[in-house]
């Protein structure tokens, strides 16, 4: 299965999903408004993913500083996704933060989606 990987700018996320390997990681920012068109390949990946029969056990992690509300409302149909997958073989979701804004938004998720996630707080290196 092929990779894929979108590259992040200022305004975009990096996503980088790996069938392979089993890591899939969306990190950055988001603050545009056009998501729709930006998700649009993940999503089909998702879907080819689903139906991959050589999955291994794998992690999706989320690495985010800061995103808007369409791309809020563009998780959350991923969250289903990963519900989906979560239920039908080894994934595990891993969700970096580094403030409790982003540590509360996922525990609501994590509650509302029925979700299995691994919290883990941002190291600062500086």
């Amino acid at each position: 299965m092929e990779k894929l990987y979108i590259k992040g700018s200022r305004k975009q996320l990096e996503i980088s999903l790996n069938a392979e390997i089993g890591i899939m990681t969306i990190t950055g920012v988001s603050t545009s408004e056009n998501v729709e068109e930006y998700f649009a390949p993940v999503f089909e990946w998702l879907a080819k993913y689903e139906n991959y029969d050589k999955k291994v056990p794998a992690e999706f992690i989320f690495e985010l500083s800061y995103f808007n509300t369409p791309t809020a409302l563009w998780f959350t149909k991923l969250y289903a996704i990963l519900k989906n997958l979560q239920q039908k073989f080894s994934l595990k979701i891993v969700w970096y933060y580094d403030d409790d804004d982003m540590f509360n938004y996922m525990k609501e998720i994590e509650d509302l989606y029925a979700l299995k996630v691994e919290f883990r707080e941002k190291i600062d290196n500086n």
